[in-house]
């Protein structure tokens, strides 16, 4: 049996760290045991500790920035020793300190990319180093983010797996909406424009707001509310984006629901899904949404376009407010075209976004590894 180290930048209810736990939950377990490296004992530490033994090691300790890196080299390399793993699996770039200790071992190595030039923008210049140098095999979640790899980062191309990030379909198979849920959120009778995910600048969210301000002049059959569901991890944005709402008079308007653990029960109370995200690879929550029959509207950015076809939502040019207005409109007054967009969304994620039918991919690189 092979031990596959998974190094977990975060275990928050956000999209890398699930799918992490997705694939780790799905490997074949006859043949591979998993185990984990954490930062903290956030939401997903659990779910880890279930999947097998897990160690919670902080990714970066508030000290010094080198320096606290420095007093730990030979925690970790001992920590490499003593769990034995055949591959060490970094699931986004940040753990890229941990290649080379990986390397000193001569354990092989995998790293799953999530991240295009905002998350690669947040590396040191030696981090950058670390990943392109170390890391045996890549595996993309998008072809927007292969083609970063190749372009910016120059890796070659052989180096480089590309899978698609994928949810398992069958959790959001529930089409009715719990309506004790939606009076308890004062939305009973309105029409929702929902979003998921955290509050930065990354994904966009004081774009949503003003979206959501340019949108209330709109005068449909059922008023409109905004629902939002979100990690809010980043307080000095998440103080910005509650000001904002305030001085674009949203705040009886929109609906904010924090760090949610079950997250599965607020999509069917949407009407249209939108993402206002400026640099996405490749967001679950839209494949969520998706699966969900939501009808998607979303900025045509990072891998977005690689799952949203015209069949199932509306993709605007990044950051056109108007244009996503326009389009948001079109659906909120054509129930029929939501629908249809909805049903086709869903048959889309389930043929092509499938964790559950896309795990012996993961399991073919990681086999490919581990024998060289």
């Amino acid at each position: 049996m092979e031990k596959i180290l998974f190094l977990s930048h975060s275990t928050s209810l956000t999209g890398a760290p699930l799918l992490l736990h997705n694939i780790a939950a799905l490997l074949d377990r006859s043949r591979y045991e998993p185990c984990f490296v954490v930062p903290d004992n956030g939401p997903l530490a659990e779910h880890f500790r279930a999947l097998g033994t897990t160690i919670v090691a902080p990714l970066f300790p508030d000290e010094l920035k080198y320096w606290r890196e420095l007093k730990r080299i030979a925690r970790r390399v001992n920590l490499l020793r003593t769990l034995r793993p055949d591959l060490v699996y970094c699931n986004t770039i940040h753990p890229a300190k941990w290649l080379v200790y990986a390397r000193l071992l001569g354990i092989p190595t995998v790293t799953h990319v999530h991240e295009l030039s905002m998350g690669f923008g947040s590396l040191s210049g030696i981090e950058h180093l670390l990943v392109r140098r170390f890391s045996d095999r890549f595996i993309a979640v998008s072809n927007a983010v292969m083609q970063y790899l190749i372009i910016e980062q120059h890796i070659h191309p052989g180096r480089i797996s590309l899978v698609h990030a994928g949810i398992n379909v069958e959790a959001f198979s529930s089409q009715s909406h719990n309506t004790r849920l939606k009076e308890s959120l004062g939305i009973e009778g309105s029409l929702v424009i929902g979003t998921v995910g955290r509050i930065t600048h990354m994904k966009g969210s004081d774009l949503f707001l003003q979206m959501a301000a340019r949108l209330k002049s709109i005068v449909p059959s059922s008023p409109l509310k905004f629902l939002v569901i979100a990690t809010t991890e980043d307080r000095e944005f998440y103080r910005m984006f509650r000001l904002l709402c305030t001085s674009l008079h949203l705040d009886d308007d929109l609906v904010l629901i924090e760090n949610v653990q079950n997250v599965k029960e607020y999509y069917p109370l949407m009407d249209v899904y939108v993402s206002t995200a400026r640099e996405d690879p490749f967001p679950l929550v839209i494949l969520e949404a998706m699966a969900s029959r939501l009808p998607i509207v979303a900025f045509a950015v990072g891998g977005i376009p690689e799952a949203v076809t015209p069949d199932c939502g509306i993709l605007v040019e990044s950051s056109n407010l108007k244009a996503m207005k326009d389009a948001i409109t079109t659906l909120v007054q054509n129930p029929e075209r939501r629908a249809a967009l909805g049903t086709a969304a869903r048959a889309r994620v389930e043929e092509h976004f499938n964790i559950v039918r896309n795990i012996k991919k993961f399991e073919e690189i990681i086999d490919a590894v581990l024998v060289k």
